[in-house]
């Protein structure tokens, strides 16, 4: 590690940050072949880019479904990004209403059982999908890929962090769940 480029070091280290956070649920490491950081790097690389224009006021920059967001849509006006249905790709099943922040989904609903639990190597199975927001997209979309792995037993990791929401689609694609202000807010104000 010592020679590698600056940037490929920030990731490994956030991803060390991630693994433990998530105590081991978000793991780069538990794929064969050493080191797999897709699970935090397409967030990363949108905050990155987002550094990259700081006099755009309002920007969005959406790195394969991994979005990083800044300034809402228009002064005043949110951004209204709508999360997908794991089950019918038609359907929105919730809207998360930002200005400034990430927001970062994984499941299991497009590419099959892809996300690997790293307690046992095989396949996740705790949720259909999971959507994380957060100030930081590149955390939202490690969090987003370990709950999948852990569901609902990750809930806590939400506690000490107000600036963190979850909305997570159980595994039997039935029922949804969530944590954190983005979509408490929505469910107290109906």
């Amino acid at each position: 590690m010592k020679d590698a480029h600056p940037w490929v070091k920030d990731v490994w280290h956030l991803c060390e940050e991630a693994k433990a956070l998530t105590l081991g649920a978000f793991d780069p490491w538990a794929v064969s072949g050493g080191f797999d950081p897709s699970g935090y790097v397409k967030g990363w690389a949108a905050d990155r880019a987002l550094e990259l224009i700081p006099d755009i006021s309002h920007v969005q920059i959406n790195a394969g479904g991994d979005i990083s967001l800044r300034g809402g849509n228009a002064p005043g006006e949110p951004w209204r990004i709508g999360i997908r249905h794991p089950d019918d790709a038609t359907q929105i099943a919730e809207v998360v209403e930002i200005y400034d922040g990430a927001i970062a989904t994984s499941g299991t609903y497009e590419r099959g059982a892809h996300i690997i639990d790293p307690s046992n190597g095989l396949p996740a199975l705790e949720a259909r999908s999971a959507t994380v927001v957060a100030p930081d997209s590149g955390v939202a979309d490690a969090l987003a890929t370990a709950l999948v792995v852990a569901g609902r037993h990750g809930a806590h990791w939400f506690v000490e962090h107000p600036t963190w929401s979850a909305w997570v689609v159980d595994r039997h694609g039935d029922q949804t769940w969530a944590i954190g202000p983005q979509f408490l807010r929505d469910r107290l104000e109906s």
